[in-house]
């Protein structure tokens, strides 16, 4: 079986069954998102806990600042995913949140990994050019869907 990173996108409630699928399966997983890394700075500023408007705009704002001064964004992606590459255990790498721009430069430096992007859609026959697979979690079959495509991505049932 081959490692993978899974550049994960879409709908919220799609993409939690995603990751507890794949867990519950057995697979060793790392779940990441840039985001919460930065969002714990916000209870030293005195947020009051509801993810609201401001709550995301902050986030976005912030996240906007250390990409500029820091490329924070790229440089922790790519800090995990060499911290993945390296772990004997982890074998799927989930990533939460990652720029189209960080996904292509992902794809031309990383050629030593498996590389997936995955958009999880609740709208039937959604056809999305720009990813490798696309789901439906509102389809009857979804979570028998994505173990078969983790299985294929993981070489663990031939390339697909």
């Amino acid at each position: 079986m081959e490692k993978c990173v899974i550049i994960l996108d879409g709908v919220s409630e799609g993409k939690t069954a995603f990751t507890e699928a794949v867990k519950k399966k057995g697979y060793w997983v790392w779940s990441i998102n840039h985001n919460n890394v930065l969002s714990m700075t916000t209870h030293y500023l005195g947020w009051g806990g509801e993810k609201d408007k401001n709550y995301y705009a902050w986030l976005k704002d912030f996240e906007d600042l250390a990409d500029k001064y820091w490329n924070f964004s790229e440089t922790y992606v790519t800090g995990m995913i060499d911290k993945f590459s390296k772990s004997r255990k982890c074998q799927i790498l989930i990533v939460h949140n990652c720029d189209p721009e960080i996904y292509k430069k992902l794809q031309e430096e990383n050629d030593d990994i498996y590389l997936y992007n995955v958009l999880i859609t609740d709208q039937p026959d959604t056809k999305a050019e720009d990813y490798t697979v696309t789901l439906d979690c509102k389809d009857e079959n979804y979570i028998n869907n994505l173990l078969e495509k983790i299985e294929i991505m993981t070489n663990k049932k031939g390339k697909g």
